[in-house]
């Protein structure tokens, strides 16, 4: 009998547990909905941990996009309880319960905070279709004392279906991770998932009661007026609100005045790239970092697929490990850092430059889709703020000659903002001269006037 006492309770605990372990798997969503393919799956291939949640709210999708776009932490949250943020997460702000217009222009590869500066930890923004699926995903989610012995790479989607034409929508939100060693995949299976019940279940509920409670004068998706995945008015971004929060981009140390033409990754990156292939030796990545003065060197397959990065620290540990007895590497794939997180090609300099920051990194690699296509040092960033506006200027002259006559533009530029005045008022080569302005390194914004006094037209 006294057997019995101490079996049943134990039972119990374990019963409990395993329906725990299940809703944190599983909550809200139907085996199809965990079947079904959804955006963000192909960034991460065989995880080792997949969640898949999912709720009801009574209201469309544009309703619900707002308060995505705002979360991270010291942004508008994460919308969990607050007694898990005063239990787990003490530093967190509470919830935003409104929406902040500053923190709503969101676009690829901007860095959401998941934590204080010191703990350099935060996502990248993957993917972005308003108001239709947001997709984040990290590998610094780990104590920075952790990140020489255990791996995470994490994907977060939040995709949103509209149900009853429209009128109502099914919030799907998955998580998927692929973990290193085994003890730390052991770690995540055995806490990490039967705790995101909590968390997932108390996140998705905080969107639904904000989004169906609030009935605020929304912002336009970005759907309504441009399909591309990146924001194509980034100037809107960084403002400080008066609640405190602030934007991602605005924690890189974005220009103080909004504008109309930030620098972008595509403008600055050294275009010919210097990779290696995995399957080439440690010691061929070494003389070629050695030769070239590099302190790192992206590696791509066959394919021109960004699948990692070595650096001279992977250098360093191959030849110098944690565990002496541990067999050194040969091969530039037994010692990369990957997953590595690439930095699409039109993503703001200031995103590139917190990102360094965050990770601790002296060059980026630039991607177009999965496809390696430049690379950003911090001398690049550090030489395209150092331009002075004479040089500016005379970059725009240059690539304005492509339009004839010289004399018909005056330029002048002011830290970095550059003003054009056009005497023959001709709207279609204004147009064209935009574009060719903004491209030049270090241009801030690009106002084109006509001249008061037009000259007539050109012969």
């Amino acid at each position: 009998m006294r057997k019995w006492v101490a079996v049943v309770p134990a039972m119990g605990l374990l019963a409990g547990y395993g329906v725990l372990h299940r809703l944190g798997r599983t909550y809200g969503s139907t085996a199809r909905e965990r079947s079904a393919e959804l955006p963000g799956d192909e960034l991460l291939a065989d995880p080792d941990l997949v969640c898949t949640h999912a709720i009801t709210i009574g209201v469309g999708a544009e309703r619900i996009w707002p308060w995505l776009v705002q979360m991270g932490w010291h942004r508008g949250g994460w919308y969990t309880a607050r007694w898990v943020d005063r239990l787990l997460f003490p530093a967190n702000r509470p919830s935003s319960e409104e929406i902040v217009p500053e923190l709503q222009h969101l676009q690829v590869g901007d860095f959401i905070p998941d934590g204080p500066p010191e703990t350099q930890c935060g996502f990248l923004v993957q993917q972005l279709q308003p108001p239709a699926h947001l997709v984040l995903r990290s590998n610094s989610h780990l104590p920075v004392s952790w990140r020489g012995h255990a791996q995470l790479d994490w994907t977060w989607a939040f995709v949103l279906v509209l149900l009853d034409g429209g009128r109502a929508t099914r919030f799907l939100f998955r998580w998927r991770a692929r973990t290193a060693p085994i003890w730390f995949r052991a770690f995540g299976w055995a806490l990490i998932v039967p705790a995101d019940f909590i968390m997932s279940r108390d996140m998705m509920n905080g969107i639904k009661s904000r989004a169906e409670a609030k009935n605020p004068s929304l912002p336009p998706t970005r759907s309504q007026h441009a399909p591309a995945e990146v924001t194509k008015d980034p100037a809107k971004q960084g403002l400080q609100t008066p609640s405190g929060h602030r934007s991602a981009a605005r924690l890189i140390g974005r220009h103080d005045k909004p504008a109309e033409a930030d620098m972008r990754a595509r403008d600055i990156m050294t275009k010919t790239v210097v990779n290696v292939l995995p399957t080439a030796t440690v010691t061929q990545a070494a003389d070629t970092m050695t030769h070239r003065g590099f302190t790192a060197l992206p590696v791509a397959n066959e394919a021109g697929e960004l699948i990692g990065i070595v650096t001279e620290a992977d250098v360093i540990r191959n030849r110098y490990p944690d565990t002496p007895s541990e067999p050194a590497g040969e091969t530039v794939a037994d010692v990369m850092t990957s997953p590595v997180v690439g930095v699409s090609h039109d993503a703001d300099v200031s995103i590139i430059a917190r990102a360094m920051l965050t990770t601790q990194r002296r060059c980026l690699p630039i991607v177009d889709g999965s496809t390696l296509v430049g690379v950003v040092t911090r001398g690049d960033i550090v030489r395209a703020l150092a331009r002075t506006d004479a040089d500016i200027a005379t970059d725009i002259r240059r690539h304005l000659r492509v339009l004839g006559e010289q004399s018909r533009w005056t330029i002048q530029v002011s830290n970095g903002d550059v003003e054009i005045t056009d005497r023959f008022h001709d709207a279609s080569d204004r147009a064209v001269v935009q574009v060719l302005a903004e491209a030049v390194p270090g241009v801030i914004r690009v106002a084109i006037t006509p001249s008061p006094e037009p000259a007539g037209t050109p012969e």
